[in-house]
């Protein structure tokens, strides 16, 4: 059994070029809503830590895990490398290949971020997601902006961390490079943060948007995790799934 740590929109792609190949497959999301990226496949939502991946693996018959979660996803990513070394099976990290995020500013940590904003004037929309609002609490946040999921979770999230209602887009991507223009003019936008999160999913079409309306992004560097081994293209990892398959023992347990 394969089993696809997912909640990206890269991992249902994934998801769908094993179905469509016969390949028996599982996935794991950490919410309701990465749950309804699927279809037509078992999706199992949860938070695992080590040992449960390690329960998970023996309990299900894995024998091959494709972890695709999100770039800064580490403890995930670290969890799994470590729960398939015990159990003795392959790993392969999907990842997404990098935007060529041009002239922007590079910052490894969102303390580092906030100190150089607190330097400038004007208005910030952030996109990075829910799970990093605590990160500017204490600051003007009537300058900042944040694009977040328009979800009862994450809505809850930015209003407990004292968001104004008028400062919260609640959007669900991806979005076209106008889109992105308009927001960014409506709301006077000077300064972008976001991640490097890779160019599928809308990401290239928001860096383009800055480099057209003259905004300065301002980037959280992708943190760094010793994979085993790493694919970028869906058909690269098919062939690796198929060589997978052709070992003793795999073939007629793994296909559908």
């Amino acid at each position: 059994m394969i089993w696809i740590v997912g909640g990206t929109s890269t991992s249902r792609d994934i998801s769908n070029s094993l179905r469509e190949a016969g390949i028996k497959h599982i996935v794991t999301v950490a919410t309701e809503y990465g749950r309804k990226l699927y279809s037509d496949i078992e999706v199992v939502v949860g938070r695992f830590d080590h040992l449960e991946m390690v329960e998970f693996i023996d309990k299900r018959g894995i024998d091959l895990v494709i972890d695709s979660t999100h770039p800064y996803a580490v403890e995930v990513s670290e969890n799994s490398i470590e729960a398939c070394r015990e159990a003795g099976i392959p790993h392969i990290r999907f990842e997404r290949r990098m935007c060529d995020y041009g002239q922007g500013r590079r910052f490894k940590t969102y303390e580092e971020a906030v100190e150089y904003l607190n330097r400038g004037e004007g208005n910030v929309l952030v996109t990075t997601g829910s799970n990093n609002l605590a990160q500017f609490k204490g600051e003007d946040l009537s300058r900042y902006y944040f694009r977040i999921l328009p979800v009862v979770v994450s809505i809850g999230k930015a209003i407990d961390e004292g968001i104004s209602p008028k400062n919260i887009l609640g959007l669900q991507g991806p979005f076209t490079t106008e889109f992105n223009r308009g927001i960014l003019r409506n709301y006077d936008i000077r300064y972008l943060i976001t991640k490097e999160s890779g160019a599928e999913g809308g990401e290239a079409e928001k860096v383009e948007a800055c480099m057209l309306e003259g905004v300065e992004l301002i980037i959280i560097e992708r943190p760094e995790v010793k994979f085993e081994r790493v694919i970028y293209e869906i058909e690269e990892l098919l062939r690796e799934v198929w060589r997978h398959l052709s070992l003793p023992g795999q073939k007629k347990r793994d296909r559908v």
